[in-house]
């Protein structure tokens, strides 16, 4: 005869000392079994690892400290040079970009800036060096004083907002530079067409011509192909039919 339990399992327990249905007598004295135990989730407090969260217990990795960068080798001052100026300054209307743009990098050399013009000395930090960045401050300075010293007042304002005598030059380079196809066109254009008649004077016609592919030459840059044998052939079809003799 069964009774229902009021254990804690709250299971069916036989009686001591009667058979059950299963044919065994409990023994006196002798626990019921307990039940398996039911799977548990997670402890509160803590985070699925296989989601890819980190175990509250243990801290996320801390953040690798690199060391300060060291100060590069020092910058020294660059001394003050009486040559702050070339014979012409860069003018829209005078289409003066080459012949300007040549000497001022003659200039560039010549006073040691050629760095700070093409910006390979960076801006040094104080906090490593403060010697060295007082040097680069005054350099650079100094770089951008010699472009704008030499530059019509109209182009200032393509330096305006540059704090680095780099930025200064790759302004007037971004302006100019578009323009260098136009000015070489054009140029290509009156040599062609410049032409000595019969009876004209040859010598004078021959230096006009060469003064003329001269300024072509300036490109030879960006148009390697304007070599002296190109020239003679250019002079050649300029001169009269009288001289076919002499250029054939």
């Amino acid at each position: 005869m069964m009774d229902i339990g009021d254990g804690p399992h709250g299971q069916f327990q036989k009686q001591e000392g009667v058979p059950g249905e299963d044919g065994l007598i409990d023994m006196p004295g002798t626990p019921a079994p307990n039940p398996p135990a039911a799977p548990q989730g997670p402890a509160a407090g803590h985070h699925n690892i296989q989601q890819g969260q980190h175990h509250p217990y243990q801290p996320n990795p801390a953040p690798v400290m690199l060391p300060p960068m060291a100060a590069g080798p020092p910058v020294p001052k660059i001394t003050s040079s009486n040559v702050n100026k070339i014979k012409e300054t860069l003018d829209s209307k005078k289409n003066n970009w080459i012949t300007w743009s040549n000497s001022m990098h003659d200039l560039f050399n010549a006073t040691d800036t050629v760095e700070y013009i093409e910006g390979s000395i960076p801006h040094l930090n104080p906090a490593l060096d403060m010697a060295s960045y007082k040097n680069w401050r005054q350099n650079n300075g100094f770089a951008k004083m010699l472009i704008d010293n030499n530059i019509a007042v109209s182009e200032k304002t393509h330096m305006q907002g540059c704090s680095t005598a780099t930025r200064a030059w790759q302004n007037l380079c971004k302006v100019y530079k578009s323009e260098d196809q136009l000015v070489f066109t054009d140029q290509l254009q009156t040599i062609f067409l410049t032409r000595a008649s019969e009876g004209s004077n040859i010598t004078e016609h021959v230096m006009n011509m060469k003064k003329l592919w001269d300024q072509l030459t300036l490109f030879s840059t960006n148009h390697k192909y304007m070599d002296n044998a190109l020239f003679k052939l250019v002079l050649a079809q300029s001169l009269p039919c009288s001289w076919n003799n002499f250029t054939n």
